[in-house]
């Protein structure tokens, strides 16, 4: 799940991209992200690498990555991902996507809609610091592939 929260720019569902800048500015604009627990308790071959990659990223000062703990249970964040962008005449976009397809939501209405679902997921979500030590706490369970 990705999310964004105001007031800075772009968020989206494509892999952690540090070097892009979308704005046109000298700084990359800030890139919140929002994942579940249960993401990174997933094991397979190659786990404790995107783990250690996940650490490196949010280690950036404009990433900021925030958890999900289990334990969290039913949060809004689970009708699934979202993504926000604070535009540059100040408005909102959006994007939300399910199995089937993804969506484009521009419309005031359903702008403020997602804002408001993406502070519901925040609410939930451990702060930044907390969940890097989380995920450096389960890249360490992985050991060596």
């Amino acid at each position: 799940m990705v999310f964004h929260r105001p007031p800075r720019s772009p968020v989206s569902g494509a892999p952690w991209l540090s070097h892009v800048r979308l704005d046109g500015h000298s700084a990359p604009p800030t890139r919140p992200r929002v994942t579940d627990e249960s993401s990174l308790r997933r094991r397979d071959a190659v786990m404790a690498e995107q783990l250690a990659h996940l650490v490196q990223m949010a280690e950036l000062p404009h990433v900021q990555l925030h958890i999900i703990p289990a334990d969290a249970g039913l949060h809004v964040g689970l009708s699934g991902p979202l993504a926000l962008a604070h535009l540059a005449e100040g408005g909102w976009a959006g994007h939300m996507e399910n199995q089937l397809a993804g969506s484009a939501v521009d419309g005031e209405d359903a702008t403020s809609t997602l804002l408001a679902r993406w502070e519901g997921v925040r609410s939930v979500a451990l702060p930044h610091a907390l969940s890097i030590a989380l995920i450096k706490e389960v890249e360490s369970r992985h050991g060596p592939q």
